[in-house]
Parts: C-alpha cells; structure tokens; sequence
C-alpha cells in the first residue's frame, strides 16, 4: 500500500507558522523581565507578572477556541487568531506604562492559546491517517526548535540593540505569520463536542492529572529559568553563555527524541521518564553556582 505524502504544502506552512509563533513566544519572554524593569521600573514581583500573565492569556485562548471549534471553520478561527496576535504584538512598541503592558501581555497570550489550539488541531487533520504518529512527531520538532533558538536570539540580541528593535522584528515575523495563514487552505471539518456550553468535565480528565502535575512541576522550573533567565546573566556576567545555554537545549532535544521514543517503545516509559526527571534535577544544581562566564 503506497504511503500517502506527509510533507505536504499545509503541513510545512502550519509547523512554519507554529515555529515562529513559538519562537516569539519565547524570545519575549526571555528579555521581557528585563524591560519590565529597565523600561517600565517595575518592581521584580511585578516583572514577574508581566512574563506570567500571558500564559493566563494563553489559557483563557485555548478554553475559549475549544467552545468555538464546533461552530467555526478552523480557517477563519486561524486567520483570526494570527490577525489578532499581529495588532497586539504592535501594542509592544506603545510606552504607556506598566498596566498598559500587562495588558497587552494578556492579549497577546489570547491570541497565542487561540493561534497554537488551531494550528495543532488542523495538523492533526492534515496528516495522513496511517502516519499520524510519524507526523505528529515531526511537528513537534518546530516547537523543539524554537524553544532554543528564541531565547537564544533574544540574549543576543538585547544586549546589541534596543527593546523597541526586537519588538518591531517580532512585529514583522508575526505579520509574516498571519500572511502564510491567511493564504493556507486547509480541511473545513469541525470538531464535534458534546455541548454548546463549557462544562468543568470538559476542561479536566482524571487520567491525565497525574502526567499533568509532572509536566507542571518541571515546565515551572524551566519557565522560571527562562523568565528570569536575562537578570541573572547580567548579574553573573554571562550573557553569551547564557544565550548558548537554549541552543545546547535544542540540539540536546533532537538528538535524544528519536533515541528515547525508540527506547520507549522497546522498553516502556518508565525506562525514560524516571531518567530525566534525575537528569533534569542535576542539570538545575550547577546554574546557581556559576558565578563567571567560562
């Protein structure tokens, strides 16, 4: 039976978009403490918020697209998503203060949860049925990607040109993005739910809790890494080391997902996860010793 093409024209431009969408999701977040502070002179609490509460956004977005997706085409959820992220990324260039900035924060994580809810619903129709899992895998290879390289050009950057300078290339890759969505044809289907109307079961499945705590334990280390991750580069004086910190990330992350999604085929999850958590807990202790750049 011959294989049905993965790389197809809306898989590439979905993962793109979902790449770049990623990639200034994280590039902010790795310098935006520091505007925060530097620009707004905000406190460290409150800088703190303004890189947490887009994930609120982001979570509102996700809750509200899945409501919508038995309602709405998924292409006009998709153009709007990225036409909203677009007009709220231009709020970052405007100085109107710390409440202004939070806000904008806010939105742009809305329309982030709506964007990246559609984009990973529409890969998932795209891909040929008997090379789900092949495809799936491979799309998740541009989140891996831009999980690296975002901070890592944010790092670089901050230090060679001015806040307004990323915000505007941000800008520019998001009208980019919303430009390649606007264009993508892709399958009309609908979602089907249960219900017109959100439940508390909808939102929430007790199998997944346990996994979900796992995940969310170790995603709030890291996050805390990378939100704060620019004030203590500048304190320690290893801005260049930090910024490669993301790419020896990345490569790290391709290199091991084909090893360990074969070994745990082979040998089950266990064999993997308990591995990584002991990994993941060594490799936090050696941060809080660096004092100077190697």
């Amino acid at each position: 039976m011959e294989k049905r093409s993965l790389w197809t024209k809306e898989f590439m431009m979905l993962s793109s978009i979902n790449f770049f969408l990623i990639f200034m999701y994280l590039l902010l977040n790795s310098i935006i403490t520091l505007y925060a502070l530097n620009e707004l002179g905000t406190t460290t609490g409150q800088a703190g918020v303004v890189a947490g509460i887009f994930i609120i956004g982001a979570l509102v977005g996700r809750l509200v697209t899945g409501m919508l997706l038995s309602k709405v085409n998924g292409q006009s959820l998709l153009r709007f998503g990225l036409l909203f992220f677009a007009l709220t990324m231009a709020l970052y260039i405007l100085d109107f203060g710390f409440v202004f900035f939070a806000l904008t924060r806010l939105l742009n994580g809305f329309a982030m949860g709506i964007a990246t809810t559609i984009i990973g619903t529409i890969v998932v129709l795209t891909i040929p049925e008997e090379r789900s899992g092949e495809g799936i895998g491979y799309f998740a290879v541009s989140t891996a990607l831009a999980t690296g390289i975002g901070p890592f050009v944010g790092l670089f950057l901050m230090p060679r040109t001015g806040f307004t300078t990323i915000f505007i290339f941000c800008l520019l890759l998001a009208v980019l993005s919303m430009m390649c969505g606007w264009f993508l044809s892709v399958p009309s289907k609908k979602i089907n739910t249960p219900t017109s109307y959100l439940k508390w079961t909808h939102m929430f499945e007790r199998k997944a809790l346990p996994i979900s705590l796992l995940i969310l334990v170790m995603t709030f280390c890291f996050s805390s890494i990378l939100s704060y991750i620019s004030l203590f580069a500048i304190e320690r004086n290893l801005i260049t080391a930090a910024s490669y910190f993301f790419i020896v990330y990345t490569l790290t992350v391709l290199v091991s997902r084909p090893v360990t999604g074969r070994l745990m085929d082979q040998r089950g999850p266990d064999v993997v996860m308990y591995p990584a958590f002991l990994l993941f807990a060594v490799e936090l202790m050696p941060l809080s010793f660096y004092s100077l750049a190697c």
